[in-house]
């Protein structure tokens, strides 16, 4: 799971209902990173910043100093946000993601 959204319509609910989602997700096994809790506007979430009125993209900053993969997928995933309506590669089909692959040397019609 990457990032939870909690929203409430006063502050005082919003802090309870956070408190209860963050004891659920740590007795379910998640491990938080309590410094990327955000409590305080702006939020940053999806690509977008939100605040207490208004809701912006983020500013869109590219990295140039790429040295591993990693790097390279962090840029891709940040223009695919950025432009969202850039045309996709066409995905690769396997016989895994059609069904199971019949051995003909089980298929007793076959067999002469």
């Amino acid at each position: 799971m990457d990032d939870v959204l909690v929203c409430a319509p006063s502050d005082d609910l919003l802090s309870h209902v956070l408190d209860l989602t963050i004891d659920s997700l740590v007795a379910a096994g998640f491990k938080l990173q309590e410094e990327k809790i955000q409590r305080m506007p702006p939020w940053k979430y999806l690509a977008l910043e939100i605040g207490k009125r208004t809701i912006v993209p983020q500013k869109f900053v590219v990295k140039n100093n790429i040295k591993a993969l990693v790097d390279v997928q962090q840029l891709c995933g940040s223009l695919n946000w950025e432009f969202p309506g850039l045309p996709k590669a066409p995905r690769a089909t396997f016989p895994a993601d059609v069904g199971e692959v019949e051995d003909p040397q089980q298929d007793k019609s076959l067999q002469a």
